[in-house]
């Protein structure tokens, strides 16, 4: 976006060159790149942190298609205005806000208010007002859910046309949901996650533009309250006086901008969002060699009027400037007041893709199950035109209309599915599955599992899933500064010649090798275990390296069927002095337990 910006306002620069390099940089095989531009989203098991990587990527792309359309290349402009469309794939149906994919499904449970490894030190409240890059599409999507939730297909086209107009006000109530939610966070602690105003972060830098939103919106006077609200609450004049880290002085540079009045919201766009300003004189040297003065009066934190030296009705007044106006310079007049009069009225802020890509439909499987499954695909809020595109072991039925979206699998398969939209590329939902032997159940019989790591519960440990040493994506179960005992069950016992137990080391992380991990089985008809052997990390456990999954193997006697297995795990105690938490407890991770 830097490069973007400057592009956009006129600073010098070799722009062919530039725009090849932000193009090479984008189409790299790095950071889920490649699976994003395969499916036009990340989801989970993709990438960890897979909403904001695609959420920035989405971003990123759009200022490669402005610079490619201000340099003529049209190719380029729409191939990456499509790329941009990318969050629409992530934007919950029920709530509005962004949810991880899974699986070609939306995670469940899920609480917006979470903080977990799907996002960058925030949670799904602070990332979902991330597509500044296409307000008009996002509103569209958002008014689409709206739309199927509570049935507006039903109502006369009259009373739909006034809806469709109303679409604004779905991110009005979205954007009053954030900043009057409860503040409280759950999941993981998030140090980053402070300056709170219900779920608005003000000290963690993806929720900086959010109350400029409301320019966008039929209500801009709630930008200039909420402006104004974070200046006075958010900034003290004391050695501790920001409310979150300065990271390269971004805290001090939105005080900076803000209380001037002026914000640039779309970066790669020439545009200062307009709000009020704080002082009552402001005076600025720019570089074309003129001045700017601005000149505010009155009182109370709203926008009266802004007159920018010339005479504008007030129902054509923008509700930005543009950089070239700014460095005209000259002498604009701000009236303040305790309410927003006319300003109500001034031409809502906006921004378009033009891309019309619907979101990625659902697809609703088991990942794993015994016997069969049911298979079913379901549309995205009223994106009702869809179909699957590829499939393995899927026996479909039709419906009423003909439409094969429910099914059976019945074997190791998968399903992908689109919602086409021609002339456009298309957001590629993906599911796989895999039949396993329903012979066996696992629980802890000692030790806790830490609830941001329980990969839905003991079961994970042999539900063929196997943990990528990307531990964030999931599936690993987490257990912090205790030993633990897992008992695995054979409901009907069964020869088994060898067991494997994966653990992980990410010691950064906290997450260290058990000290030990010791496998006893029990054989059918037999009361005693017996010991198949240990395998001992204590020279190694709490030491650097780079991350680590290792997979341990236990041999058994194969010619009697085991009943029951347990796994022992002896934790490694406290972090190293070295380590930045030294002296807190380690974690140790497990998954998969296989039995062959």
């Amino acid at each position: 976006s830097v490069l973007a910006d400057a592009i956009a306002k006129g600073y010098h620069t070799d722009t062919a060159l530039t725009l090849e390099a932000m193009r090479a940089t984008a189409e790299m095989d790095v950071f889920g790149l490649g699976e994003y531009q395969e499916s036009g989203f990340l989801s989970i098991e993709d990438e960890s942190e897979s909403v904001s990587k695609t959420l920035e990527y989405a971003y990123d792309d759009a200022c490669i298609a402005w610079t490619a359309e201000r340099l003529g290349n049209l190719g380029m402009m729409n191939s990456y205005k499509q790329r941009a469309s990318a969050y629409r794939s992530l934007i919950d149906p029920e709530s509005g806000f962004v949810r991880p994919r899974t699986n070609g499904d939306f995670l469940s449970p899920y609480a917006p208010q979470e903080v977990n490894n799907h996002f960058t030190e925030a949670n799904a409240y602070q990332y979902s007002f991330s597509p500044v890059h296409d307000i008009e599409g996002w509103m569209e999507v958002l008014t689409n859910f709206r739309a199927a939730r509570e049935s507006w297909n039903s109502l006369p086209r009259k009373k739909q046309a006034m809806i469709v107009k109303s679409r604004h006000d779905v991110l009005e109530d979205l954007l009053d949901e954030l900043f009057t939610a409860p503040s409280e966070t759950t999941g993981r602690a998030q140090a980053d996650i402070t300056g709170l105003i219900g779920q608005y972060a003000h000290g963690n830098e993806p929720s900086h533009h959010i109350a400029y939103l409301y320019n966008a919106t039929n209500n801009p006077g709630k930008t200039s309250y909420w402006v104004n609200e974070i200046l006075n609450s958010q900034y003290q004049n004391a050695p501790d006086g920001l409310s979150g880290n300065e990271d390269c002085g971004q805290m001090s540079a939105w005080y900076v901008m803000a209380s001037m009045g002026l914000y640039p919201l779309v970066p790669g766009q020439p545009h200062y969002q307009l709000s009020t300003p704080k002082w009552d004189a402001i005076h600025l040297e720019l570089d074309s060699g003129k001045s700017l003065d601005i000149a505010a009066k009155g009182t109370g934190p709203y926008l009266s009027s802004y007159n920018l030296g010339e005479e504008v009705l007030a129902h054509k007044q923008k509700r930005y400037v543009t950089h070239q106006k700014l460095l005209e310079g000259g002498t604009w007049d701000v009236e303040r007041g305790t309410d927003e009069g006319l300003w109500k009225i001034t031409q809502r802020y906006t921004t378009s893709l033009n891309n019309p890509t619907p979101p990625a439909p659902i697809i609703r499987v088991n990942r794993t199950f015994s016997g069969e499954t049911p298979v079913e695909i379901i549309p995205t809020g009223s994106y009702d035109l869809w179909r699957y595109d590829r499939y393995e072991n899927v026996k479909w039925k039709k419906d009423r209309k003909g439409r094969e979206r429910m099914g059976t699998a019945f074997d190791n398969g998968f399903v992908t599915a689109i919602t086409p939209h021609f002339g456009y590329g298309n957001h590629i939902a993906k599911a796989v599955f895999t039949k396993r032997d329903d012979n066996y159940s696992a629980r802890w019989i000692q030790g806790t599992p830490t609830a941001q790591y329980t990969a839905g519960g003991a079961g994970a440990a042999v539900d063929g899933i196997e943990g990528d040493t990307d531990w964030r994506k999931g599936h690993w179960i987490g257990i912090q500064g205790e030993d633990a005992v897992l008992e695995i069950s054979l409901e009907k016992p069964k020869s088994v010649h060898s067991i494997s137990v994966g653990v992980l080391k990410d010691i950064r992380a906290w997450i260290a090798l058990p000290n030990n991990v010791a496998v006893e089985v029990r054989y059918q008809d037999e009361e005693e275990w017996t010991a198949l052997g240990s395998v001992n990390f204590e020279y190694r456990a709490l030491f650097e390296e780079e991350p680590v999954r290792l997979s341990l193997p236990y041999e058994t006697n194969s010619s009697i069927p085991v009943s029951k297995i347990r796994i022992h795990f002896e934790n490694a105690g406290e972090l190293m002095f070295w380590h930045p938490g030294a002296g807190y407890p380690s974690y140790f991770f497990v998954d998969e337990v296989t039995l062959e």
